[in-house]
């Protein structure tokens, strides 16, 4: 019956030749370059009246990315609607992704998907890295990884799509990627992940729980059917192992990628892994087709329960502005009861197998915890940081200082690293003390009473394992036996 819904599928996307991807023109022998990308693209607006084209950016080496915003009314506009955000292939050498939007876009122009854009707006860039598109390669013309620069915002790329967000705000996000099924460790280990898709949901507890809960107990059931039905293998984005070598884990909780970068501003954000080839162009008809009926999948459910999910990113985004948690977990960690039974396929037999993991870690563990105030001042005379919250759209203040406020800043005692999720990170003792011989006119006020109110603290805090002192470019803040130049505002209980 699978195999029946597969040939029916690929045999009805092949039909209409009037619009051929670059990939089908290939014959599924050739991967899709950007200058093809772009020609396609292009010319869809002709075919569709829903399909409107934009440039997201130019890349490092002068490479356009496409744009297209999908929508029966003007884009946006609509209060009744839910604003989805699709982008793929971050890293170049995922292609599956590409080639999943191409297929998806050809199947909008023609008319066979209308009926999502009656609840759906869709912003889509089917290519972020054409830089490394063209070369294979993971990294952009920088050699930097878009998908690990959603905090700093060094790249045109990335800076294009937090730009995008931040203008539209969309409800859900996709990031369209592919995990490796065949590396040495687990060829050696005699059994591999072989899994046509990965969904990675949000996993950062800071995020809103019951967007957390819908994506669990609503969601992935939904998606991992609807890919069976269409004979596509599925399971739960899983990273780490072999298990003989190291723990296996749900992910990461870092905020730097493009999933828990939206959101933990309270986005019902997800990461879909398609399985990649030993070579970038092997099993790329599959692959593609794996990847567009997963991102179908998500559209359908985005379609049917539009409403719920527009209900609770309203209600998570509404309790960032007004500070409703009065905590943010700045270090958490995989942990779990370390059993779990895995479906691996034998590399001796082929064949799909269960295995009983005893080290594997689904819960998320706060370590540390910090209280959240009412701000922070930032120093004027910081270009680097103030051009950085900028990027994100974070609204800063010029400081006029009020009796209730009390202002604090962390004295670094002494630099020192711990590894939480398999990394080493910065984690100063510190201690906090009262700010004295404060200038007003030389800082900003950032407030937290807005909707980036728990992503402030996660990368303003210097104990922050997502925070900037884990990055190079900011390594400047820290400084031992020195005060860290971050201050924090907050009530003077003592006036109460």
């Amino acid at each position: 019956m699978k195999t029946v819904f597969l040939s029916f599928l690929l045999s009805s996307l092949a039909v209409n030749a009037q619009i051929i991807t670059p990939l089908e023109k290939s014959d599924y022998s050739g991967l899709t370059s950007n200058s093809d990308l772009v020609e396609f693209v292009m010319g869809l607006p002709d075919h569709s009246k829903l399909i409107k084209y934009d440039t997201l950016a130019v890349s490092p080496e002068g490479k356009v990315l496409p744009l297209l915003k999908i929508s029966k009314t003007v884009f946006g506009e609509s209060k009744n609607k839910i604003k989805v955000l699709v982008f793929a292939q971050q890293h170049g050498n995922e292609h599956s992704g590409k080639e999943a939007a191409l297929t998806l876009l050809k199947q909008i122009a023609l008319g066979k998907l209308d009926y999502l854009f009656d609840r759906i707006d869709l912003l889509l860039v089917p290519q972020m890295n054409p830089d490394g598109n063209d070369k294979d390669q993971r990294r952009n013309g920088d050699n930097e990884d878009l998908n690990r620069n959603h905090v700093i915002l060094t790249e045109p790329e990335v800076i294009g799509l937090h730009n995008l967000f931040n203008r539209y705000m969309p409800e859900a996000t996709l990031d369209l990627h592919e995990y490796g099924s065949y590396s040495r460790d687990w060829m050696n280990y005699g059994y591999r992940k072989d899994y046509d898709e990965q969904i990675g949901k949000l996993t950062n507890p800071n995020i809103y729980l019951p967007i957390r809960q819908l994506q669990s107990e609503k969601l992935l059931p939904f998606i991992k059917k609807y890919l069976s039905e269409a004979g596509f293998s599925s399971n739960d984005y899983t990273v780490g192992g072999p298990p003989d070598k190291s723990r296996l884990r749900y992910s990461t909780v870092d905020i730097n990628d493009g999933r828990q970068s939206f959101g933990i501003l309270n986005t019902f954000s997800f990461i879909i892994e398609g399985k990649n080839g030993r070579e970038s162009s092997d099993n790329i008809k599959r692959r593609a087709y794996s990847q567009y009926t997963a991102v179908l999948g998500f559209l359908n459910f985005f379609h049917k329960n539009s409403s719920q999910i527009k209900k609770l990113v309203n209600e998570g985004r509404n309790s960032l502005r007004k500070r409703s948690v009065e905590s943010v977990a700045v270090q958490m960690e995989h942990t779990g009861n370390g059993k779990k039974e895995l479906n691996l396929l034998s590399i001796k037999t082929g064949k799909d197998t269960t295995i009983e993991i005893s080290n594997f870690h689904t819960e998320v563990e706060t370590i540390l915890a910090v209280r959240k105030p009412l701000g922070y001042l930032v120093p004027k005379n910081d270009p680097e940081l103030i051009s950085l919250l900028q990027k994100h759209d974070i609204k800063m203040l010029e400081y006029k200082r009020i009796s209730s406020h009390r202002i604090r800043q962390y004295y670094i005692k002494k630099k020192l690293k711990i590894k939480l999720e398999e990394l080493d990170i910065n984690t100063p003792l510190v201690e906090l003390k009262d700010a004295a011989g404060i200038k007003d006119d030389s800082y900003f006020f950032v407030p937290l009473n807005q909707i980036h109110s728990n992503m402030l603290v996660l990368i303003l805090d210097p104990q922050s394992m997502t925070g900037l002192v884990q990055y190079e470019k900011f390594s400047y803040l820290l400084n031992e036996k020195s005060s860290y130049p971050i201050l924090q505002v907050d009530e003077n209980l003592n006036n109460n």
